[in-house]
């Protein structure tokens, strides 16, 4: 209970409602209902007997209308950086690639792998691989498409051949290995004569014998040889490029077998060499191409995931004369010597 004085008696604040009202009540002798003294806007006299004059809450209508001028000033601060994210989003989503005509390729149209392994590039090269028994490495790396390969000991001799195999499309990942099973995509064994759509308007088709990837630019056959073979049966592999190149997409492609499909208009690259480990064909060693598993993209010229940061033009006539990626590595260039590719007016 407090103790309010002869006029109040006792107060239950469970029971009497309180008043705040500005104007004096009449109580001009009593602290107000335990409210600090000198409470702005209260009857609240500073001593027993002291009236105080009124305010009319001057200093809270003040406060009022500093916080709704605050508040009004922080939504157009708020608005202003939505603007600005929007802003930055559009000019983050900017493909340098609209509206451009493409590289034209004038190479192969045909590549592949076979035995243990030989490799003949797409414009004609002829190069053998051997890896290492147990190791992984990129055959194929272009943008949304990534082809590795998983290289097997076969026979005593040293020799090596393709055990296994993993393409993926975009997020699909299509399995194959030498064993005579069914491929799988996503985990999911294929059923013969089966057909099923890929990330990215792909496919794969297997009608028993033999499993075909179409990526799109690419279209991939893996088919196992020589199941009855003493040392083991293996993988060989055919690429075709479809209609349109491997340049379609701004990107050239990457990896053992995918970097020679490489023909510009003004040069073509062709070369044979029979060293073990890719000899002079190849750019680098053979370790640059190796990666963590059948679904990693981490060799050192990986193209899966590349974003196209800048498209640079020759000034003598537009065509593209290189591609670098949003890092500023180079993904397309073309020979100065090359002629007319597209119609690039892209400036660097």
């Amino acid at each position: 209970m407090l103790s309010m004085g002869n006029s109040l008696g006792s107060f239950s604040p469970l029971t009497a409602p309180l008043s705040l009202s500005p104007v004096s009540s009449g109580l001009s002798n009593q602290n107000t209902v335990g409210l600090p003294l000198g409470a702005q806007g209260f009857n609240t006299p500073s001593a027993v007997g002291q009236q105080q004059p009124t305010s009319q809450f001057s200093p809270l209508s003040t406060l009022a209308g500093d916080l709704e001028g605050k508040g009004n000033m922080l939504l157009q601060l708020a608005g202003m950086v939505r603007m600005l994210l929007q802003l930055l989003s559009a000019l983050q989503s900017i493909d340098p690639t609209a509206n451009q005509t493409p590289p034209a390729y004038d190479g192969g149209n045909n590549g592949q792998y076979h035995g243990d392994p030989h490799l003949v590039g797409f414009d004609g090269e002829k190069y053998d691989v051997m890896g290492q028994p147990g190791k992984t490495y990129n055959m194929l790396s272009d943008k949304n498409v990534e082809y590795n390969t998983t290289f097997e000991q076969w026979g005593g001799n040293g020799a090596t051949v393709i055990g296994k195999a993993g393409i993926q499309v975009g997020n699909d990942q299509v399995y194959f290995d030498r064993s005579g099973n069914a491929p799988t995509v996503n985990g999911k064994p294929m059923e013969q004569g089966q057909e099923i759509q890929l990330d990215k308007g792909g496919k794969a088709r297997w009608d028993g014998q033999k499993l075909t990837v179409d990526t799109g630019e690419y279209a991939i056959d893996l088919q196992v040889k020589e199941p009855n073979n003493p040392n083991g049966p293996y993988i060989n592999s055919h690429v075709s490029i479809n209609k349109g190149g491997p340049f379609s997409d701004f990107v050239a492609p990457h990896g053992l077998l995918g970097q020679t499909a490489d023909s510009v208009k003004g040069e073509k690259n062709t070369g044979i060499d029979q060293g073990k480990q890719g000899g002079t064909v190849i750019d680098g060693t053979v370790n640059d191409y190796e990666v963590s598993d059948l679904w990693s993209h981490d060799s050192k010229f990986n193209r899966f995931d590349v974003q196209i940061g800048q498209v640079i033009s020759n000034p003598t006539d537009g065509s593209v004369a290189k591609v670098l990626d949003t890092q500023g590595n180079v993904i397309f260039q073309a020979p100065p010597s090359a002629s007319t590719l597209g119609g690039i007016s892209t400036a660097a």
